[in-house]
């Protein structure tokens, strides 16, 4: 019997990811294949994982990364909502 590994140790690239406001919230999305989660945070509040849009009030900013499967984290983003 032969075991497949569960990380690409080669895999050195961070996934992207994409946010949008619309409808006051914010909609956060994986562009790359290997995304294993999205990790935000409004203001200074802890690091939450992203499951749905987020409500932002005019004016917050949210700051969000997007981790994939090997633990590579993209760079930071942020959006000020209007």
């Amino acid at each position: 019997m032969s075991w497949q590994a569960t990380f690409e140790f080669s895999d050195t690239t961070p996934p992207t990811s994409h946010g949008a406001f619309e409808s006051g919230a914010v909609t956060l999305t994986p562009t790359a294949a290997d995304v294993k989660g999205i990790e935000y945070r409004v203001g200074t509040a802890t690091w939450t994982r992203y499951s749905a849009p987020v409500p932002l009030a005019s004016g917050a900013t949210i700051t969000w990364r997007a981790v994939d499967v090997n633990g590579n984290a993209e760079a930071t983003q942020t959006l000020t909502a209007p």
